[in-house]
């Protein structure tokens, strides 16, 4: 069987899921897993014979841009032509359910919900899940329903090639780092997850009181975002600063982190990406957590320690309502140092050290949440108050501006009667215009002919002249013809005259 599984989320997401992919591998079906692009390199680490794909991004699948992309998943799904699609997270989200909607044909299981935007899962099968139920356990369900029978999932494994260990050996050699002494730490944060660490002076404490005892080289790792907060743990160390290096803002591709760690003697810092990759590698890992998603996230390591603060409030999903997150900064220093003194002597085993508040602690955190309860109680009254005054301003904006509306519409209409006025006016202006334009080309021909017509009779009038020169000329001849002829007959007859001319 083709099974495509999507493994959206974080590097932690993805490390814990791997005893799944193993499981599938292992028992003869064929393995495409999907993730997110800055995860790409982990697959063939957590999946060896898997093919893999780089999931679009969820905000331009579900909007329709990044359309290159989307395109090119599609493209390389269509040709491994799964028979199951599998959605990693719980409950699904919109990514998934988007390439659930790409294979129609196929069946599709997802656990701990489903819900949709259109109001319906498009998963052929859930399988119920608990809120923040472990992993482990969330998937041996999954694999359960996929295989037929429930198995027990191991810790997560990572598998390096030779050419992941060198990069790493040679990246600790060019810092000057003996990988005997070499801790990985993330003890930083970006500032939307500041609610999520330790104060950095508890890690300053935590990490100068480790290198002065046990003389350690501390290899501080994390995004460029963290890089701040890491340098500021640094400074705090004092003189033990001079044994840290911090490679937050080369931002480390997981290739070379997994290689680092893999040389490395072990983790400490917060439970987030990297320690799950350590303990994947077999490493120690000694980490301070926090209870908003506890049990689910849990580093499931062969040796070490995670630390946190069980309060009452426990599995918020991170949205605390207190003024800090006692869970994660309730946890002593003293308690952290004591399990590494614990991993140093050689002690194995890994401890989930859940420690129980005193009644000073709850009795702090109930007077902290009822204080912040009134505080914000009285800023509610305030906002509503001024909600209240917004509100009666805009009622009296609200019914100047229907009076405005009123005499706009009046204006308006009278606008609109002038306008039709105008309308009209300009409809008669083009009807006379019209007929005084035709009166015009009428009386325009008329002219024409009449000038034809002058033009005839004059022709005529100068035919007639010439005719009537004519006539006046011959009568004229004759008689002057006649004249001379009697003048001379009357010369003849008259004696001793002589005829010398008229």
């Amino acid at each position: 069987m083709r099974i495509l599984v999507t493994s959206p989320g974080g590097i932690g997401d993805f490390i814990l899921r791997q005893p799944f992919f193993s499981l599938l591998l292992e028992h003869g079906r064929r393995l495409m897993v999907a993730v997110p692009e800055a995860l790409a390199p982990l697959v063939p680490m957590a999946a060896p014979g898997a093919d893999s794909a780089v999931l679009p991004d969820e905000a331009a699948a579900q909007k329709g841009r990044d359309a290159g992309r989307v395109t090119a998943f599609r493209e390389r799904v269509k040709q491994f032509d799964p028979e199951l699609v599998v959605a990693g997270a719980s409950p699904p989200v919109p990514v998934e359910e988007a390439v659930v909607g790409w294979l129609p044909e196929a069946p599709s299981i997802a656990s701990g919900g489903g819900d949709s935007s259109r109001g319906a899962t498009p998963f052929t099968r859930i399988v119920p899940a608990a809120r923040n139920q472990p992993e482990r356990s969330r998937y041996a369900a999954l694999a359960a329903a996929i295989l037929g029978w429930r198995p027990e999932l191991p810790r997560p494994r990572l598998v390096l090639d030779e050419e992941t260990r060198r990069r790493g050996a040679q990246e600790l050699a060019r810092l000057g780092f003996d990988p005997a002494a070499c801790w990985i730490v993330c003890a930083g944060h970006a500032p939307e997850a500041a609610g999520r660490n330790w104060e950095p002076q508890q890690w300053a404490d935590l990490l100068a009181s480790l290198c002065r005892r046990h003389r350690l080289h501390l290899l501080f790792c994390g995004t460029p975002e963290e890089d701040s907060v890491t340098e500021t743990v640094r400074e705090s160390m004092g003189e033990w600063r001079s044994r840290t290096v911090n490679l937050c803002r080369q931002d480390l591709d997981l290739a070379l982190l997994a290689g680092l760690l893999a040389h490395a003697s072990g983790y400490i810092g917060r439970q987030t990406g990297p320690a799950h990759i350590a303990a994947a590698l077999g490493k120690p890992v000694l980490a301070v957590a926090g209870a908003g998603d506890w049990p689910r996230s849990t580093v499931a390591a062969d040796d070490g320690a995670v630390l946190l603060t069980l309060v009452p409030c426990a599995g918020c999903g991170w949205d605390c309502h207190l003024s800090e997150p006692y869970c994660v900064r309730q946890t002593p220093v003293e308690e952290v140092a004591a399990e590494f003194d614990r991993l140093i002597s050689g002690e194995k085993g890994f401890r989930l050290r859940t420690l129980e508040p005193d009644r000073f602690l709850l009795h702090r955190l109930v007077e902290d949440g009822a204080s912040l309860a009134r505080e914000r109680r009285r800023r509610l009254e305030s906002r509503v108050g001024e909600l209240e005054r917004e509100r009666a301003a805009l009622s009296s904006e609200l019914a100047s501006a229907k009076a405005d509306l009123a005499s706009l519409r009046d204006s308006v209409s009278r606008l609109e009667r002038q306008a039709e006025e105008l309308r009209s006016a300009l409809k008669r202006a083009e009807e006379e215009s019209a007929r005084r334009e035709f009166e015009v080309r009428e009386l325009a021909s008329k002219a024409a002919a009449a000038e034809a017509e002058a033009a005839k009779l004059a022709d005529v009038l100068q035919a007639l002249k010439e005719e009537n020169a004519r006539l006046t000329a011959e009568p004229r001849g004759l008689f002057q013809g006649l004249f001379r002829s009697l003048l001379v007959r009357l010369s003849a007859k008259l004696p001793g005259r002589e005829s010398d001319g008229p």
